[in-house]
């Protein structure tokens, strides 16, 4: 009867050591998991896929990603990145999302220049090239003064 209830018991142990273990276990994977899996090195951007871009370069678009060797898939925030890129008045449209576990790719529309406006600030002649929606995509200074 004693060695019934010593085997409930060990089991009743085993069975509570599991599920605390099992707790722990979702408990870290919840709250420190994503940092765990940023410092993975499997996780690093290595590969830039870029779409869609003819004024912008390759090196133009990098430059503008800012992505420095600490930059992964994981805690990658491209609303700031689409942010800096439509503040360029180059790019129309833009999507940038991670493809795991190593690659960013970048989809953009640029402006297309449909005309050239001259115009007069502060008796400086200048040119404004515009996009079908009439938005300024550059501006430039006469060179003659």
């Amino acid at each position: 009867m004693k060695e019934k209830i010593k085997k409930r018991l060990n089991t009743k142990r085993k069975k509570l050591i599991i599920i605390s273990s099992i707790i722990i276990f979702l408990f870290i994977s919840i709250f420190a998991g994503k940092k765990i899996l940023a410092s993975l090195s499997y996780f690093k951007i290595k590969n830039i896929v870029i779409e869609g871009n003819s004024a912008l370069s390759r090196n133009d678009v990098i430059n503008i990603l800012q992505l420095s060797n600490n930059d992964n898939t994981i805690s990658f925030n491209s609303k700031k990145l689409e942010h800096r890129f439509r503040q360029t008045g180059v790019v129309k449209s833009i999507k940038i999302f991670p493809e795991f576990p190593d690659t960013i790719r970048v989809i953009m529309r640029e402006r297309v220049p449909v005309a050239c406006i001259k115009s007069f600030e502060e008796n400086d002649e200048v040119f404004l090239l515009v996009d079908e929606e009439a938005n300024v995509i550059s501006k430039r200074f006469s060179l003659n003064k």
